[in-house]
């Protein structure tokens, strides 16, 4: 039984080798003599030659019955010309050969061609029509070559429809080419699952696909994922705008909208962004978006995806701006994605928003003496602002960029005329700041504008009359206003203002009629007032209206006795002298102890000083030199000469500054005139007190307290 078993054995050997021997035969065929030939698969051939052999296909019999050939390995220049023989081909391995060229209609023979794989060759461009003919190609293997460029149209009307892995790693790609941006967004519903992989490259920018969005996407389903795009290890900086126009987004709105519709963006397609030097400016304001939205509908359940959808936010590090090299993109803040915009007028900042969609040019406090000829602009920017406050302009003039602005800020400026073709050309304005500056009169064209924002008309020199009389019923109609302004003759509210049109209609003829014998004199007269009317005014309120009986201000509306300026290095003076002698019968406002932190800071004053019953102004070298500290010492003044009994106390804390020259016209007139304390004299803390409030905030508390315990 043995030896029976052991005689089948070898009979078997025996069998085993004469098929082994009849199959050798047949890999040394006469189209493969110089190489080793298998096709252990009738379907299938494997071809593997050593240096300068080939195959000749040209012997090869029937060769149409072939589906797939593998000659990877193979020390290929080129592509065999023969190889189309081998027409009914649906798969196609020429890796790891040494290709370096690619012809047109290359593989136009090979219509059943589903596969083709040429990773790792030297093919540096694709020509056009190299891939004609290829309907039916799913998979395109091109990684790890020397591709620095693609032609135009080369994938255009051959497999964009059927493709669903397209690898063009590892090469030297600088865009996306157009075309490939048309296969990305355009698959059909037989093909779910798609993707593309151009990572390692030097890729920087997309061109914007030619196509739009493929009907059938609204029927896939929301549970999954459509397609993948891998753009890892490359030079992007920005996601632009243009690369997802095919989906109908061309904003940040039209994203949100996106989101809204019957079909989730995070189905159709995840990309892969990390290992890129992202520039975390207004350009990747989509990009963070699109992550922190799809992140938001996955922590309320709206979508069933994984967080990769859309966004891979793995290693989506920032490398600039400086300040947030190394910062997360999606620990970034909406307002912190902004963008320098070029153009930008000496000493201005202009700055793009893609938050609010605003560019912001600020030419505040640098000297101007007129409104910009020019502001720059930013594409797609539907909001401009343009700050040109705290500086030297008189007129408001009009500029043709003023019908796109809808905030501006003119205040601390000395402006008095305004044109009216400024104020027409201001038809998209919601905001508008025309407060503390010396306006007597506005144009009436201003009651044309529509402000859903505020506006800001105080600290002005409005003169009501009967040119101004239409501004009573108008500042009514303001909801946002805010602050009321005056009238500078008088002191009441304008709103409050009642004249009676007849009586200026009379008053004005009676003004004209005027005797001509006495025009000169006037005219005169006139103008030595208006020229030494500082000096005039303010001698006469400190000389001979302080001394008057006059009604006191209502002290109910007021919150501090005195508000007190000053330079801050002065603040041990303060501390130490000037808050020991008022405190605590005054209450004292101090900014460095009493202003609201986060305020705007002219405002702040403006309001603290409206709030105290008197002013001090410590005028020290370092106050005269700061232009903060002489605008506190303008408002005050201004406020001293609309309201009397709110009077301002200069205080010199250095000897020797009513010797050198003073620049500032207002600090030089207080002086001129005598109306200040000296901090050195030895009667300082006596005339300081006598030129205090008799009744301070705190005696009227303690009344009113007397009062509620007697009641």
């Amino acid at each position: 039984m043995q030896h029976t078993n052991i005689q089948f054995i070898m009979n078997t050997m025996d069998t085993l080798v004469m098929l082994f021997a009849i199959l050798l035969i047949e890999r040394v065929s006469p189209w493969c003599q110089h190489c080793n030939c298998t096709n252990y698969i009738p379907t299938d051939i494997q071809v593997k030659c050593s240096i300068g052999k080939f195959v000749n296909l040209t012997q090869l019999e029937d060769p149409t019955k072939y589906e797939r050939i593998l000659y990877s390995r193979g020390y290929l220049s080129s592509i065999p010309i023969d190889l189309c023989r081998l027409k009914n081909l649906k798969y196609i391995d020429l890796s790891w050969n040494n290709i370096t060229t690619l012809r047109s209609n290359q593989f136009q023979c090979f219509r059943a061609l589903v596969h083709l794989k040429m990773q790792n060759n030297a093919i540096r461009y694709l020509p056009i029509g190299v891939f004609e003919g290829l309907n039916n190609l799913q998979t395109l293997n091109l990684s790890s070559n020397d591709i620095h460029k693609i032609e135009e149209d080369v994938f255009k009307e051959s497999f964009e429809e059927s493709m669903t892995s397209l690898d063009i790693s590892h090469n030297n790609l600088e865009y996306v080419p157009s075309e490939i941006m048309d296969i990305i967004f355009n698959a059909t519903p037989l093909n779910r699952h798609r993707f593309f992989n151009l990572s390692h490259n030097h890729i920087t920018f997309f061109e914007e696909g030619s196509q739009s969005i493929n009907k059938y996407y609204e029927y896939l389903s929301i549970n999954e994922e459509f397609m993948k795009l891998d753009l890892t290890f490359n030079k992007v900086t920005h996601i632009d705008i243009n690369f997802l126009s095919p989906l109908g987004i061309k904003n940040v709105d039209s994203f949100e909208t996106f989101w809204g519709s019957r079909y989730r963006i995070g189905v159709f397609f995840s990309i892969l962004l990390h290992n890129n030097p992202l520039i975390c400016d207004c350009n990747n304001f989509l990009l963070y978006k699109i992550g922190t939205e799809t992140m938001n509908l996955l922590a309320v359940g709206q979508l069933n995806l994984p967080e990769s959808a859309m966004i891979d936010r793995t290693g989506m590090v920032c490398r600039g701006p400086q300040e947030f090299n190394g910062t997360s993109l999606f620990n970034m803040k909406n307002e912190q994605f902004v963008c320098p915009v070029d153009g930008c007028l000496p000493k201005c900042s202009c700055i793009y928003s893609a938050h609010n969609e605003t560019l912001t040019v600020d030419c505040s406090n640098i000297g101007l003496t007129s409104f910009p000829k020019k502001i720059p602009s930013y594409p797609g920017s539907p909001n401009i602002t343009l700050n040109i406050s705290g500086n030297r302009i008189a007129h408001f003039e009009e500029r043709i960029y003023l019908s796109s602005i809808t905030i501006l800020d003119v205040r601390n400026n000395y402006i008095e005329t305004i044109d009216i073709a400024a104020i027409i050309k201001l038809i998209k304005i919601r905001k508008l700041y025309l407060q503390s500056n010396h306006i007597k009169y506005l144009p009436k064209e201003i009651t044309a504008l529509q402000f859903n924002g505020s506006i800001g008309l105080y600290n002005n020199s409005f003169v009501c009359d009967c040119y101004s009389i239409w501004m009573t019923d108008w500042i009514k109609t303001l909801k946002n206003l805010l602050q009321e302004p005056v009238c500078i003759n008088g002191g009441a509210k304008v709103r409050d203002y009642i004249e009676d049109e007849l009586t200026c209609y009379i008053n004005l003829k009676l003004a004209v009629a005027l005797p001509l014998t006495f025009a000169a004199a006037i005219m005169l007269f006139v103008g030595l007032l208006y020229h030494y009317r500082p000096l005039i005014v303010l001698w006469w309120r400190h000389k001979v209206y302080r001394r008057a009986v006059h009604p006191q201000h209502n002290i109910d509306e007021k919150i501090f006795d005195a508000f007190v300026g000053y330079e801050k290095s002065d603040v041990n003076w303060i501390k130490h002298e000037l808050i020991p002698l008022l405190e605590p019968k005054y209450k004292l406002c101090i900014h460095q102890r009493d202003f609201p932190v986060g305020d705007y800071i002219i405002e702040t004053i403006t309001e603290s000083i409206s709030k105290s019953q008197c002013n001090i102004m410590v005028v020290s070298a370092k106050f005269i030199e700061s232009q903060w500290c002489l605008e506190e010492f303008a408002i005050a003044h201004k406020y001293y000469m609309a309201f009397p009994a709110e009077k301002l106390i200069m205080i010199i804390l250095d000897d020797h500054i009513k010797q050198r020259p003073i620049t500032n016209k207002l600090v030089k007139y207080y002086i001129c005139c005598g109306v200040f304390i000296e901090a050195n004299a030895a009667d300082f803390h006596a005339k300081l007190l006598a030129e205090m409030p008799c009744r301070s905030v705190r005696d009227r508390n303690d009344e009113i307290g007397e009062l509620d315990d007697y009641v």
